[in-house]
């Protein structure tokens, strides 16, 4: 009879965790572009984790979105901005970096915790951002 009872409480709380997450594809991308197309380039950072998401992040207006940097066999580029990254890193601050880039698809991707990231593809040489022009 208790079950009875309990049952519509059962069939609400099963019918909201059977729903479809909501994507948020449309909008990251599009809070995305502003960084994308600043002059010199996109503000990133080299900030690795343990958890096998990308070990760099994209500034966007007040936040920091994962990243992966795509690299070409051709241009140690990729390389280069991990080893100056590990570098600056020695602080104790992450090491930030103005990367032209675009990006690589219309894809969110997302790391085994869940958190989104993009893909990016280089377009230029990067250059390490001054302490005084850091966000």
């Amino acid at each position: 009879m208790k079950v009875l009872r309990l049952l519509p409480l059962l069939l609400t709380l099963l019918a909201g965790a059977c729903a479809a997450p909501q994507d948020r594809t449309p909008s990251l991308l599009t809070e995305l572009l502003p960084a994308l197309e600043a002059p010199g380039g996109a503000v990133v950072r080299y900030n690795p984790v343990d958890c096998g998401c990308p070990h760099f992040e994209l500034r966007t207006d007040g936040r920091w979105v994962r990243a992966r940097i795509l690299e070409d066999p051709d241009n140690p580029l990729v390389d280069g901005l991990i080893k100056a990254g590990e570098d600056l890193d020695a602080g104790g601050k992450p090491a930030l970096f103005r990367l032209p880039v675009e990006l690589a698809g219309k894809t969110v991707f997302h790391c085994a915790s869940g958190v989104p990231f993009v893909e990016l593809e280089p377009t230029g040489p990067w250059q390490p951002l001054a302490e005084e022009a850091q966000p």
